[in-house]
């Protein structure tokens, strides 16, 4: 007995040491995991590159599925989520860069699965521009917390979403690749997701406008 209770303390301490930033956090990356491996599978289905997946997993590592309460190292949650976050986009543009560079015309390609997966996700026809901006915060990842990345601005008759830092720049460019490469799928699954609603989006730069 005294065992139980020492493990549901134990247990109880975890989950106190998570926090719904935490929770957060790790939703926007299990979802561009998701979208990762989306990706690994259209290139198979393609017969693109020739066992990424395992050359994937081998060279960036791969990020623990489950919950987060039976994966995470909750005594270093912050550094561990940022490792996470590192893989995951390490990932994600390694990927893609390595079907890109067998052939740059299958970009189109890319931006047409990314489209498809945003529909899969589509929010409907309700919510407001604000909900939009929201939903943006909420789904994609852009760095850790702290690092204040996105700015939302009310301007009249739209919203103007400002990244002060491109976080995805750097993973980039090691893969001999471009932020706007990252925009244009990501921008291709937003507006998948806004497929059934009047609200439009269109990029500028590093930011986005919400009408």
């Amino acid at each position: 007995m005294i065992g139980i209770f020492a493990g549901l303390l134990g247990e109880k301490k975890m989950y106190e040491k998570i926090g719904p930033i935490h929770r957060w956090l790790y939703q926007k990356i299990v979802l561009q995991d998701f979208i990762t491996e989306h990706v690994l599978q259209y290139a198979r289905m393609q017969g693109w590159t020739n066992q990424l997946d395992v050359k994937v997993d081998e060279i960036i590592g791969k990020n623990p599925v489950g919950k987060l309460e039976e994966v995470a190292d909750s005594e270093n949650i912050h550094e561990w989520l940022n490792h996470l976050v590192e893989i995951s986009e390490k990932r994600f543009a390694f990927v893609v860069m390595r079907i890109l560079e067998e052939d740059m015309g299958r970009m189109d390609a890319l931006e047409k699965l990314m489209f498809a997966l945003g529909r899969m996700h589509m929010i409907g026809d309700m919510p407001t521009m604000m909900d939009v901006a929201q939903i943006i915060e909420n789904s994609f990842l852009n760095g850790m917390p702290c690092d204040h990345v996105l700015q939302t601005e009310e301007l009249g008759d739209k919203i103007l979403m400002k990244r002060t830092i491109n976080v995805h720049e750097l993973y980039w460019n090691l893969e001999n690749g471009t932020a706007e490469m990252y925009d244009r799928l990501m921008d291709s699954c937003l507006k998948g997701m806004l497929f059934e609603s009047k609200i439009q989006v269109e990029r500028n730069g590093n930011n986005l406008i919400l009408r």
